[in-house]
């Protein structure tokens, strides 16, 4: 017995001795455990920053499961740290080709029609004892969608016991040859190498569906007992903030605030330290995992009268506002049973660290967290100052304001977004959404419609005014002031003391008259402040300016616009005086034009009539009596032509005259 055991026994020892004498052999085939999960830091842009750590021994192997859907943003922003004097070899991973590079069109979309589509020119054959050849084209049998009548001859699958739903054209020895093929008819590729990339296409869409996880394989080398860190940054739900704010007396008022965290996944968090980050760093996705091929562009053979078209960029720009400090705040009656309490049995469990332009929420206590559930983490239990106001606007609604409170950031930490529900009086009164509030500044929020008042809006216009006008140069610049009146009616139901806050937006370059300054401006206009403390009615006229500038040449302006001008009342007296002169000279010199047009249409008269005269007297005979009688007409005016060159001479002077007199006066008219 123990002859036959002996062999056993020897192998035994052998291998003691082995693993005595070389500790690390045995620990290079056994892979150590994942290094625990230590730290998450959730940021809500939808990224979340974990850190493992673990300890390794001697060289190592450590394979981590990643999410198929979250293995490029790991590849993206994996780092690890081997602690000890060890370092990190290598990482790999097991890579998949995409489908498409098998030439075979492989898809969720993918037919039997598309499938033959992409294989023209294949020798196929259809069914055992059917007909083969090259495959020329494939269509939808009769009946079905897009498809075309076969041809004539065609070969039916109704001989192999079913109805043809495809019919494939084949090249064969006689010729083209059409044929049916049904639900169970048999078709057969000739060339080995097209099967293979069929399979090959095959394999690859299974094993891209194969398990939820890739692995990454992490090689460390190195002696003794090391600290291995590894860290990533992958897509996490964003972690959402929620408030209550519970008004009470005073003006420092309760704010509350939550942070609701996810851990969707099923690995579990356990004992984890837990930040969340407030802001929005950029994060994107970007596909790494899977090989990526540069698709070339195609570049036509260049034409030299027919270069491609230039593209050019978008110029984008924008502007932003400030808010002004917030009005008093508005007093509460309170009833006699207890009101709201949300400062007890509750505190922050975080610390507000400012990272940057970031707001850091560090949980004092480490987290745990199942696989597949979430946790509400309070994060804010601070008073902070509220004032109470009802605020109208337009936009929100046309006769009611809605009532609200300008918040005042005093929490000493950076707020995220998110929905606000607000308590009054020991109840609910209603919700607002917060957007990001930095610490120190002041947010106007609303929760509720207020029926108390109603306001009714008019707009109307005033006619316009003069209110500067520049001469130089002979160019007269007019600055003309557009003005318009909005009446604000504003009825209040209720002697509550109460502040009213009107929201007035602005509008393209149109400027604040009256009130001369507004109580708050913001970015898209102003808001007026008006204190209600009877049930009765007021009024709020904004009056707002626009100035129009325009330029006008004197020397060419007409005297009908030169009296429109001189009917402005708010015209200065020397620009009045001025433009008078230049009516006066415009008169004096549409006179002389008048003289001179005069005196050129009786010199033109008579060349017409000397034309007709001289037409006549070549139809007559010299000796007729009509004939002496025409010559003594243009006898006579000639005579008068010669007094007529003289008057002209005399009327082109003085419109001259009055032209330059004109000119002369306005170049050198200078009024400012």
């Amino acid at each position: 017995m123990q002859s036959r055991n002996w062999p056993t026994r020897l192998w035994l020892l052998v291998s003691i001795l082995l693993i005595s004498a070389f500790p690390g052999a045995a620990r290079a085939v056994a892979e150590p455990s994942r290094p625990a999960l230590q730290s998450v830091t959730l940021y809500t842009s939808g990224v979340g920053h974990f850190v493992h750590s673990g300890s390794v021994h001697g060289n190592a192997e450590i394979r981590i499961p990643v999410p198929r859907g979250q293995f490029d943003d790991v590849l993206k922003s994996l780092t690890v740290e081997d602690v000890g004097g060890g370092s990190v070899r290598s990482v790999t991973y097991d890579v998949v080709d995409p489908v498409s590079r098998s030439g075979i069109a492989l898809d969720p979309t993918v037919t039997l029609l598309s499938l033959l589509q992409g294989l023209y020119g294949e020798p196929v054959s259809i069914g055992p004892d059917g007909p083969h050849g090259v495959l020329v084209a494939a269509e939808p049998a009769a009946g079905t969608a897009g498809a075309a009548e076969p041809a004539a001859g065609a070969v039916g699958a109704a001989e192999g016991g079913g109805d043809s739903r495809l019919f494939l054209t084949l090249l064969t020895d006689q010729g083209l040859q059409s044929a049916g093929v049904a639900t169970a008819t048999e078709i057969r590729f000739a060339d080995s190498a097209v099967r293979r990339k069929l399979a090959e296409a095959l394999a690859q869409l299974k094993q891209s569906r194969a398990g939820d996880t890739r692995d990454l394989v992490l090689t460390a080398e190195g002696r003794g007992t090391r600290t291995l860190r590894i860290s990533y940054v992958r897509e996490v739900p964003v972690w959402k903030a929620t408030y209550r704010l519970a008004i009470g007396e005073g003006e420092n008022h309760l704010l509350q605030g939550w942070a609701l965290v996810e851990n969707p996944g099923s690995e579990p968090w356990q004992d984890v330290a837990l930040t969340l980050v407030a802001g929005d760093p950029v994060a994107f996705h970007m596909p790494l995992a899977a090989p990526i091929y540069r698709n070339r562009p195609e570049v036509p053979f260049p034409l030299p009268d027919q270069p491609l078209p230039p593209e050019f960029g978008d110029t984008l720009w924008g502007r932003g506002g400030a808010e002004l400090a917030a009005p008093a705040p508005e007093t509460r009656r309170t009833t006699a049973r207890e009101a709201l309490s949300l400062d007890r049995g509750v505190e922050a469990a975080t610390e507000a660290v400012p990272q940057g332009t970031l707001q850091r929420y560090e949980v004092r206590q480490p987290v745990s967290l199942a696989g597949g559930s979430a946790a509400m983490v309070p994060i804010v239990q601070a008073r902070v100052p509220a004032a109470l106001v009802s605020v109208y606007d337009p936009q929100t609604h046309a006769s009611l304001p809605v009532a609200g409170v300008q918040l005042t950031n005093a929490t000493g930490a950076s707020l995220s977004a998110g929905p606000m529900v607000v308590y009054e009086r020991g109840g609910y009164a209603g919700e607002a959404v917060l957007h990001y509030l930095g610490e120190g500044n002041d947010r106007l929020i609303s929760f509720q419609l207020d029926p108390r008042t109603e306001i009714s809006r008019r707009t109307a216009g005033v006619p316009e005014r003069i209110t500067e006008v520049r001469i130089n140069r002979g160019v007269m610049t007019t600055v003309t002031a557009l003005r318009r009146e909005h009446r604000y009616g504003v009825a209040s139901r209720d002697a509550t003391p109460r502040t009213l806050l009107i929201q007035h937006r602005r509008e393209g370059d149109w400027r604040l008259v009256q009130p001369a300054r507004a109580d708050q401006e913001y970015a898209d206009g102003y808001r007026f402040e008006m204190k209600l403390d009877a049930a009765e009615t007021q009024e709020l006229v904004v009056v707002e300016e626009r100035a129009r500038e325009e330029r006008v040449s004197l020397t060419t302006v007409s005297r009908d616009r030169i009296a429109g001008y001189l009917a402005q009342r708010e015209l200065p007296a020397a620009v009045r005086t001025a433009l008078r002169r230049i009516a006066e000279l415009q008169a004096e010199h549409a006179e002389a034009q008048a003289a001179l047009s005069a005196v050129e249409q009786q010199r033109d008269d008579i060349y017409g009539e000397q034309e007709r005269i001289r037409a006549n007297m070549g139809a007559l005979d010299q000796t007729a009596a009509l004939y002496r009688r025409y010559v003594n007409e243009l006898t006579a005016q000639e005579d008068r032509l010669g007094e007529l060159r003289s008057e002209l001479t005399a009327a082109r002077a003085e419109e001259q005259r009055r032209r330059r007199a004109l000119e002369s006066y306005i170049a050198q008219l200078v009024i400012e």
